[in-house]
């Protein structure tokens, strides 16, 4: 697009590596607009020559809608046929390592008396997981494998707690913005989550959700006693991530993008971005080029 002269916004959300086929669009006069996730994503775009006015950071977001209507904990169990006297802690997502699912199966064997749901993960990574469960010899973990998005809601309605333990060995364990997070946060449910630069951007220790370092399963057992034994702070931090994440929605990501391309759009020389005139030039200027390469004609 960039050669016919049209103004480009760019979305990525990893960082720009400097061997990158983008690299050559930050720097076009083109390019307009380029959205990221995470302020920690900014340095590899400065080294990379972008002009920092182009950068809009926004992080992920939720989908409310596919949380509406709310369900009571009672009514969540009832449905997947979960006993209603658990103590039930919900981790939804892929079942990698780096997601933190050793953690997981570490902390299950320090609180054998809650049970542990594993929502999600592909059938390999189940049987994976599965195995280590029976060789650990743990009998209060539940994997459920791939849950269709119509049906999540109903699982994370059934917690007493959420987990985001994303281990800190993750390459972009220092950028990533989970969509997890969010969904958690619109269920009205405590979280306890990696305190990792880009997780406590979206939410605040003691305030939103409980941060506890990642990859240390004894300080997430003790996080997980304390929601259990103080139901007022466990019903505080979920309240107030609740009232956080509806201004975290899709739509209103989507308007904000708007009208920073807007207002980008506004500051664009007319006369050195004109898209049809560029793209005529550049179209003559490719048959030209093989029509003299064909023919031998100088030009």
């Amino acid at each position: 697009m960039t050669k016919f002269g049209i103004p480009v916004m760019w979305e990525w959300h990893e960082p720009i590596q400097p061997n990158s086929p983008l690299v050559p669009l930050l720097t076009s006069n083109y390019l307009i607009g380029f959205i990221t996730l995470s302020p920690y994503l900014m340095d590899p775009l400065l080294q990379s020559k972008i002009n920092p006015n182009k950068v809009f950071i926004s992080p992920s977001a939720a989908d409310i809608s596919t949380f509406l209507p709310a369900q009571s904990k009672t009514a969540a169990r009832q449905k997947l046929g979960l006993p209603q006297d658990a103590k039930i802690v919900v981790y939804s997502g892929h079942l990698y390592d780096y997601k933190g699912i050793p953690t997981i199966l570490e902390i299950a064997q320090l609180l054998p008396e809650c049970q542990f749901l594993l929502v999600g993960g592909w059938q390999k990574d189940v049987e994976r997981v599965r195995l280590s469960c029976q060789q650990r010899h743990l009998t209060n973990i539940q994997l459920t494998g791939h849950v269709a998005q119509s049906e999540l809601a109903t699982y994370l309605y059934a917690s007493d707690i959420f987990l985001l333990p994303t281990s800190q060995t993750w390459a972009l364990a220092q950028t990533t913005s989970p969509l997890k997070l969010f969904d958690y946060m619109a269920t009205n449910r405590p979280i306890i989550a990696s305190a990792l630069p880009t997780i406590m951007q979206t939410v605040e220790d003691r305030e939103t959700a409980l941060l506890v370092k990642s990859d240390e399963p004894k300080a997430w057992k003790e996080a997980i006693a304390q929601l259990l034994k103080d139901r007022t702070l466990s019903k505080r931090l979920a309240k107030k991530a609740f009232q956080k994440v509806q201004t975290l929605t899709w739509d209103r990501r989507a308007d904000q993008i708007l009208k920073f391309a807007t207002h980008q759009l506004q500051g664009i020389d007319s006369q050195n971005l004109q898209p049809r005139i560029n793209l005529i030039r550049h179209t003559i200027k490719l048959v030209y080029g093989k029509l003299t390469t064909k023919f031998k004609v100088n030009p």
